[in-house]
């Protein structure tokens, strides 16, 4: 039996198959990553090295060596006492915040991956 395999995934699809556990065949579906994905070494964040004492900064991972901004610090101190609510699934002060800024309807804004 063939596998397919969509070019843009990281997995690779394969027909059903059976295996053997505590002796009850049971049906195996599961995705198989393509060769080499395992292989890729995990992401450590802040974690680099070079040969001498040269630390380098990672600015393709979004990492600084100054640390947060202030305004980041006091919006997270400001949301800090409610970090145990969900944030707004719509994005409505964000959609309204970028209308007012650019003169744009919010209705018409879509925010999200």
């Amino acid at each position: 039996m063939s596998s397919s395999r969509c070019s843009h995934c990281l997995y690779e699809s394969s027909p059903v198959t059976r295996f053997e556990s505590a002796g009850d065949p049971s049906p195996s579906s599961a995705p198989t990553p393509k060769p080499g994905i395992l292989d890729i070494e995990a992401y450590v964040p802040g974690e680099s090295a070079l040969a001498g004492s040269v630390k380098p900064i990672k600015l393709s991972s979004n990492e600084t060596p100054l640390g947060p901004s202030p305004a980041a610090i006091a919006a997270m101190q400001a949301c800090a006492t409610s970090l145990e609510l969900y944030p707004d699934g719509g994005s409505n002060a964000l959609r309204e915040a970028i209308a007012q800024r650019y003169g744009l309807n919010a209705d018409r804004i879509v925010c999200g991956a």
